[in-house]
């Protein structure tokens, strides 16, 4: 509770008292922060709000009749690419998967178009950024209430009506006998892991720029951390290497550098000690020396899965196989090549890049990677880079943009790090 009083009266409403702010964009700026704050609840929760923000977006337009487009006109790469894959629909099969890919990215059309025309302050990307925070503590306590009264319902590893109290353990026997509910997919029934890692790693960063009360800095700090070691994202923890080694080799003061790298090896040390993280490389270990793929492990599949989708791209580099039928394709590949674990959970590319490859082929590929080019050419001594970093390498390791927490999510991201505001702000 202390922590949302100090955080909160930080974060007041926008209000009507600068004349350049209208009621359409007010009510814009607001129910993105509401949608903000719900994301990591899951899919349908902050839909509404999204809705509303579009809705009152456009009606910004509307209201300020400016439709000269002055500055930032590579953002719309980004309804470019959602036309394009709105195309493939034409020599796609299965047209019905392919228009509720082409509605949950309905996101990539509108938001660009909207923060083209939608001014924006330091305050108001700082509320997003702090509502955003709030809903990740929030779906923390929720989580953990969750996985606190599957570990103690659990006796001999079965869920029970009964609690294992009963059963015969004691209270903290019952964590003990309960405890992968405390790491992973397990922790995080709310929203998948993946998701939920990018938000706090982008979190993370904007505070570590964006600095807070020093005492409610270290406390946010150690919240997203902890939070990251739960969920126990082996590519979150990848990019969390990255981004330390980046700020390391860019802090210009030698004592910051110093206490930097120090906190780097604890933290590195720290995180290792996640089994999941610990037994990454033994579970990749034996691939190349299996002669069947029934048994393999989510770190051999996904090995598997990138295979896969790179012989297909191979035989449809230039429009790729729909949005329609790009799984479906993908699947038929896991079966012809025997990949039975990967065939059975009917895996995509868990690669967005291989995913949109498959999907419209050079074309849209070319189209998703262009504003990440730009923009790490204007942002690279800009912290705003540092979220760039995680939005891609979050795209390499997983198909982000299928489901629309992701897609709403890197739509607005990127639309944002276009602003001003980013690109007149160095890292350290």
């Amino acid at each position: 509770m202390r922590l949302l009083k100090n955080i909160l009266p930080h974060t007041p409403m926008l209000n009507v008292k600068n004349k350049e702010d209208n009621l359409f964009q007010i009510l814009f700026w607001n129910c993105l922060c509401i949608a903000f704050f719900l994301l990591s609840f899951g899919t349908n929760i902050p839909t509404p709000f999204f809705i509303l923000a579009i809705v009152f977006g456009f009606g910004n337009i509307l209201r300020s009749r400016n439709f000269r487009i002055s500055e930032n006109k590579i953002l719309l790469f980004l309804p470019l690419y959602f036309i394009i894959m709105g195309v493939s629909l034409g020599y796609t099969d299965n047209i019905g998967v392919g228009v509720k890919l082409l509605e949950r990215s309905l996101s990539f059309l509108f938001f660009p178009i909207i923060f083209l025309y939608t001014k924006e302050n330091s305050l108001m990307i700082k509320r997003l950024f702090i509502f955003l925070l709030i809903g990740l503590l929030v779906s923390f306590l929720v989580n953990l209430v969750i996985a606190s009264y599957n570990s103690i319902s659990i006796i001999d590893g079965v869920l029970s009506i009964d609690t294992s109290i009963n059963g015969g353990y004691s209270f903290l026997d019952s964590f003990s006998h309960g405890g992968s509910y405390f790491i992973s997919g397990e922790f995080s029934k709310l929203l998948h892991p993946s998701y939920v890692s990018v938000y706090i790693l982008v979190v993370l960063v904007y505070f570590i720029k964006n600095k807070l009360e020093k005492r409610l800095q270290i406390l946010v700090f150690i919240f997203l951390l902890s939070y990251l070691f739960l969920l126990a994202s082996r590519s979150a923890f990848m990019i969390l290497v990255v981004i330390s080694i980046f700020l390391i080799f860019n802090a210009k003061n030698v004592r910051k550098k110093y206490i930097m790298v120090g906190c780097f090896i604890f933290g590195l040390l720290l995180l290792s000690s996640n089994p999941r993280i610990s037994h990454f490389y033994s579970r990749l270990k034996g691939l190349s020396t299996m002669d069947h793929y029934k048994y393999a492990t989510s770190e051999q599949a996904r090995l598997l899965t990138w295979n896969a989708s790179i012989k297909l791209i191979k035989s449809a580099p230039i429009i790729g196989y729909g949005v329609g039928d790009a799984n479906d394709v993908l699947i038929n590949k896991f079966k012809d090549l025997d990949y039975v674990y990967n065939y059975k959970k009917q895996y995509n590319s868990h690669n967005q890049f291989l995913q949109t490859f498959l999907q419209t082929g050079v074309i849209g590929f070319s189209i998703l990677i262009v504003p990440f080019i730009y923009l790490a050419i204007r942002l690279r001594k800009n912290y705003g880079f540092l979220i760039l970093l995680i939005l891609f390498f979050s795209l390499m390791f997983e198909s982000m943009l299928s489901r629309f927490n992701g897609i709403v999510f890197y739509a607005i991201m990127l639309s944002l790090l276009f602003k001003k505001f980013f690109f007149n702000n160095k890292i350290l």
